[in-house]
C-alpha cells in the first residue's frame, strides 16, 4: 500500500529518474502489495478490434460457403467431378496444393481453397485468443479509491512555480496525459475502465477504515535492493526516499483481526453479565436488552466481515437464541440463588 507524502516531506538528495515512463514504472513496481498495478482496458478499442475480426470472419465465410455451392456445381454440371470429389474429401491433395505449382483450373481451385484454410485457421485463433483475453480483463476489479489516489498524485507532478503552488503537469506527454485523471471517486472509477492486475478480494469497512485513517500507525521501510544486487557504483532511485510512504497491508489485516477477535468475545461475554445482573422481575428490560444487542451484533458483523446477506441473517438468529436460552433457562437466577 503506498500514500503520497506531504510537500513538507519531500526533501532529500538521492539521485532519481528524470519523469516519465522509467519513473512511472519503478513507482508503480514498488509497492510491497502491487496495490499500483492499476492499468487501462482499452474497452472501446478492444470492442472495435473484435468487431473488425467478426467482419473479417464474416467475409471469410462468406468465401467458404462460395467455394462450396461452387464445387456442388461443378459436380452436377463438368466432367471434372472425379477431381473436385478429390480435394473435397481428402486432406493430403489440399495440403500439396501449397507445395506445387498449379497447372490446371481444378488445381488453381484447390490451391485457393487451402489458402482461404490457413487464412480461417489463423484468424479464427486470434479472434478467440482475444475473446478470452477480453473475458478475463472483463473480470479484473477496478481499483481501489486509494491506489488510484497515489498513482494519480504521483502521475501529475507539481510545477514549481510560486505564482502557481497547485498547479500540477502529467508525467506522460501527448495523449497518455489523461491515463490516470486527478479526482477519480468510486463512481468515477465504476465508470472506467481502469483495472487492478492483483484482486483486492473485497474488504470490511473497518478495514478500510484503518487504512484511510489509521495509516500511519502501519508504515513499514521501503523496499531495499537485494543483496546479490548491490554494487558499490551509485545506483539510480525510482524518487526520492521521503517522497512515497509505504504501508503494510499485511499489518493492516492483522490488527482487523485482532479487533475483529476482541469484538466478538465483547459481544458475547458482556450481554451476559448484563443479563444476569438484571432484575429477572422486570421481562421488559430484559427483552429489550436482547433486541438492543442482537442489533449491536448485526452491526458489527456488516462492518467487520465480508459475511453476506443470508449470512448475518443466520448469525444474528443464532446470536439471539444463545441469549433467550441463557435468559430461558434460569441461569442467572440460580446462580444468584446458589
Amino acid at each position: 500500500m503506498i500514500r503520497m507524502a506531504s510537500a513538507k516531506e519531500k526533501s532529500d538528495d538521492q539521485h532519481h529518474y528524470v519523469p516519465g515512463f522509467g519513473d512511472l514504472a519503478d513507482f508503480i513496481s514498488s509497492d510491497h502489495d502491487h496495490s499500483t498495478a492499476v492499468y487501462k482496458r482499452f474497452d472501446k478499442l478492444s470492442a472495435r478490434n473484435l468487431l473488425y475480426f467478426q467482419s473479417e470472419l464474416s467475409r471469410l465465410q462468406a468465401c467458404q460457403d462460395a467455394f462450396d455451392i461452387e464445387d456442388r456445381n461443378q459436380v452436377e454440371q463438368t466432367e471434372s467431378w472425379r477431381g473436385i470429389l478429390t480435394s473435397a474429401r481428402d486432406w493430403d491433395t489440399l495440403r500439396e496444393s501449397l507445395t506445387k505449382a498449379p497447372q490446371t483450373d481444378l488445381e488453381m481451385r484447390t490451391r485457393k481453397r487451402m489458402e482461404l484454410a490457413m487464412e480461417i485457421r489463423k484468424t479464427l485463433k486470434e479472434y478467440r485468443e482475444t475473446l478470452i483475453q477480453e473475458s478475463t480483463l472483463l473480470s479484473y476489479e477496478h481499483p481501489s479509491t486509494q491506489s488510484m489516489k497515489a498513482v494519480s498524485n504521483y502521475f501529475h507532478q507539481p510545477v514549481n512555480n510560486p505564482a502557481y503552488p497547485y498547479e500540477t503537469q502529467p508525467m506522460l506527454t501527448g495523449a497518455s496525459s489523461g491515463l490516470y485523471p486527478l479526482g477519480m471517486n468510486t463512481s468515477h472509477l465504476q465508470a472506467s475502465d481502469c483495472v487492478a492486475l492483483r484482486p483486492s478480494n473485497g474488504s470490511e469497512p473497518l478495514t478500510d477504515l484503518l487504512k484511510k485513517y489509521c495509516s500511519r500507525v502501519f508504515r513499514i521501510e521501503k523496499r531495499t535492493v537485494l543483496p546479490q544486487y548491490q554494487s558499490p557504483v551509485d545506483t539510480i532511485s525510482h524518487l526520492p526516499k521521503n517522497q512515497i510512504k509505504h504501508y503494510s497491508n499485511h499489518r493492516v489485516q492483522l490488527v482487523a483481526s485482532f479487533i475483529t477477535t476482541l469484538t466478538a468475545a465483547g459481544l458475547l461475554i458482556l450481554p451476559i453479565y448484563t443479563l444476569y445482573r438484571t432484575a429477572p422481575s422486570d421481562p421488559a428490560l430484559t427483552l429489550g436488552l436482547i433486541v438492543l444487542f442482537t442489533f449491536v451484533f448485526a452491526g458489527a458483523i456488516v462492518i467487520m466481515t465480508k459475511a453476506r446477506r443470508t449470512e448475518i441473517f443466520g448469525a444474528c438468529a443464532a446470536y439471539a437464541a444463545v441469549l433467550v436460552v441463557f435468559v430461558s433457562g434460569d441461569f442467572a437466577n440460580g446462580s444468584r440463588s446458589t
